[in-house]
């Protein structure tokens, strides 16, 4: 469960909390409980599905926590507008939206046959939307996507000839996939800035002060954004600048500066010099993956809830993490592949270990009814913490 209202930290009373229901603002069928004077919202499984179910809710024009009848009828509604033989494509679907259907040859398929068909029903779902008008489905960062979502990605580029579906990813250098060896698919490589880029870019990072001028010619030649960027972050960090982004100016002589070799050694540095409570957190959220839900990092921090939240705020300011999930449905991802690899290297084995196997622990409790859709998350923590 996690904290419905933060600011002020106000102890609600029994009698408050009769009369929140008494004028609306709660349903006693609402998962909220009172407990201990706070207002506690009753944590939800993670799925693994969550990009399939945000496109879909932008699609079928749902919220994520909308009534599940409603949300029926909203798919329902969409698909026979659609095409009235996608009926059969309803219970997949409303799967992937974590809603039940009511069918009962639905629930007597196994966990196999259901995943397939959640995959196989949003395929055939962008291919019928294609026939009505061109649909193009943008993914990104790519390296950094669960397994479930590659399988779908897999199966709809199999449908992609002939179809009026444009599917445009950006990923890393390390990003696998099997499709380069398709005549329908184009690579656009994307280089290093160019020297009148990269000089536009420090200008916005750096500002026009007259005296960062030596110092906007010894990083111009880098042409990484992410490099420049977390350079520009270091000096301000630790001194070398002083004012705002944007607003800059050098507090030392040009040839005191030392500009790091590689972004890898900047990000090393930049996790070194966080308050020792940040960087373990920062630590801890490593091992739990590039995307950290809230849920499986709560239960492996060791941390008040407070101290948690005040943690995550930090890092989010630092910007090694950004919030990606909606309320309640809360989920962290790091800024940057590196920052994620810099992070979980600065771990010793043991201590990688031990944090490995009480994920396994935690994901065991938290998605007890659905182990099933986690299998794979679950089998490469239990292979690392050697469980």
């Amino acid at each position: 469960m996690k904290q419905a209202e933060r600011p002020g930290r106000h102890r609600w009373s029994r009698h408050e909390y009769g009369r929140l229901i008494d004028h609306g603002f709660l349903d006693e069928d609402d998962p909220i409980e009172l407990l201990d004077g706070l207002l506690l919202v009753k944590e939800p499984q993670h799925s693994p599905h969550r990009p399939l179910a945000d496109l879909l809710r932008g699609y079928f024009e749902v919220e994520p926590r909308g009534e599940p009848e409603r949300i029926r009828e909203k798919v329902g509604e969409r698909l026979l507008a659609l095409d009235t033989g996608l009926h059969s494509l309803s219970p997949p679907l409303l799967a992937i939206l974590d809603v039940a259907a009511d069918d009962a040859d639905w629930q007597q398929l196994d966990a196999q046959d259901r995943r397939r068909r959640m995959l196989d029903g949003a395929r055939q779902l962008i291919l019928a939307a294609s026939r009505r008008t061109p649909v193009m489905v943008v993914v990104d960062d790519l390296q950094w996507i669960d397994s479930e979502t590659q399988a779908f990605l897999d199966l709809l580029v199999e449908s992609l000839p002939g179809a009026r579906v444009l599917l445009l990813v950006n990923y890393r250098p390390e990003a696998e996939h099997a499709w380069s060896s398709k005549t329908y698919y184009m690579q656009v490589r994307v280089d290093a800035l160019p020297a009148e880029s990269a000089e536009k870019l420090l200008e916005v990072l750096l500002g026009d002060d007259s005296g960062l001028a030596l110092l906007k010619q010894l990083l111009v030649k880098r042409g990484n954004p992410f490099f420049l960027e977390e350079t520009v972050r270091t000096l301000a960090e630790t001194k070398a600048l002083a004012g705002e982004r944007g607003q800059y100016r050098l507090t030392q002589p040009i040839h005191t500066i030392q500009v790091a070799p590689t972004v890898q050694a900047i990000l090393g540095a930049r996790i070194d010099r966080l308050p020792p409570e940040d960087k373990r957190l920062l630590q801890v959220a490593s091992v739990v993956g590039k995307a950290v839900p809230f849920p499986l990092l709560q239960a492996i921090a060791d941390l008040p809830d407070e101290a948690l939240r005040r943690g995550l705020d930090h890092l989010q300011a630092a910007e090694f993490v950004y919030g990606t999930g909606l309320y309640p449905d809360q989920e962290y991802s790091f800024k940057h592949v590196l920052t994620h690899e810099v992070t979980y290297g600065s771990l010793l084995h043991e201590g990688r270990r031990a944090l490995h196997a009480r994920i396994v622990e935690a994901m065991e409790r938290l998605h007890a009814d659905r182990l099933d859709e986690h299998i794979d998350k679950l089998a490469s923590h239990a292979l690392r913490g050697e469980v």
